[in-house]
């Protein structure tokens, strides 16, 4: 009987995530081909099973960029570089599954996801250069605004291991982020006397569908005896497909997809304390790092942006 528990907000069924049912199934079927006669190999430890539950504080960055070329009245042509700069934190969670198949092979699913929402401020800065590639403003502040910022992730991971403690990881991760911007205020209008700030609230959700792989060093419940244990994780995902909706006036009718116009980055350290062959507790910090290309469709732009968080958190982990 598995032990899961995953707080997971509802979502809706975009193509992302439905892009990952067929993954589970070829995963079920692969695991079903290996449960046959068991073999023992010596230099590979052997894992049981277990489940785990974080609580955490998540330091979230995001940024926005784009360049635009515009003209004066004179006619003179003039390069804007603006870019937005977002930093906060928010309470969220971790929680993990992992199902022992046979000593070779086994599988994670997990899920990590904001809590609570809180608001913080957003920047816009532009540099501006003429067409002689002179400097007129640097780091000029145009608009802030109030924003909260929110993420969700499910992941699926097969574990293949390799000698020892040592395993290659490999299979795909859900990625939802959703932001809301309000209270917009332009700033520097004397120089930008067109500068328009929005009305009202601009929401927007970007998903997507990543494949990924790396490697694992993990010592959870490898042994029955009490003691010390770490674990470490690396991946590196490439963008499968990419879906964005945003709700401003210009575009809200438009939906923003794309395949492989990015990648991420993300690592996992826990160290804990095993008290016995059921239970343990472990201190974990996440970091994870994503960059996007700017997707175009019908005369309108996602601009490029970088999102990324770190996220410490204490767990508790048992094995059934």
């Amino acid at each position: 009987m598995l032990s899961v528990l995953f707080f997971f907000p509802a979502i809706d069924t975009f193509k992302p995530l439905r892009l990952m049912v067929p993954l589970l199934a070829l995963l079920v079927v692969s695991f079903s081909a290996t449960t046959g006669a068991e073999e023992i190999y010596p230099d590979i430890s052997e894992r049981s099973g277990y489940s785990s539950l974080g609580l955490g504080f998540e330091l979230l960055k995001f940024e926005e960029s784009i360049s635009l070329e515009e003209q004066n009245g004179s006619g003179d042509t003039f390069k804007i570089d603006i870019e937005s700069d977002y930093s906060g934190g928010n309470f969220a969670q971790r929680s993990w599954v992992f199902v022992a198949v046979n000593q070779l092979w086994g599988f994670y699913i997990g899920s990590g996801s904001t809590l609570s929402s809180l608001q913080h401020d957003e920047t816009w800065n532009a540099t501006v250069s003429n067409s002689a590639g002179d400097s007129l403003y640097s780091d000029l502040k145009i608009q802030t605004n109030t924003t909260t910022l929110t993420r969700n992730e499910l992941s699926v991971l097969a574990v293949r291991a390799i000698t020892g403690n040592h395993s290659f990881v490999f299979g795909a991760r859900y990625n939802s982020i959703s932001y809301k911007r309000f209270d917009f205020e332009a700033h520097a209008t004397d120089i930008f006397t067109n500068l328009n700030t929005p009305d009202g609230d601009i929401s927007e959700e970007s998903t997507a569908l990543i494949g990924q792989a790396g490697y694992e060093y993990n010592e959870f419940f490898t042994s029955e005896e009490a003691g010390w244990r770490t674990q470490f994780r690396a991946v590196v995902g490439i963008v499968l497909y990419n879906r964005v909706q945003n709700t401003e006036r210009q575009i809200a009718d438009i939906i923003f997809d794309d395949s492989f116009n990015g990648y991420d980055l993300k690592a996992t350290f826990s160290f804990g304390y095993q008290f016995n062959k059921h239970f343990m507790l472990a201190l974990a910090l996440d970091s994870h790092y994503q960059s996007y290309d700017e997707i175009r469709q019908q005369n309108a732009s996602i601009p490029d942006n970088v999102f990324s968080y770190t996220q410490p958190s204490i767990n508790a982990l048992w094995s059934f």
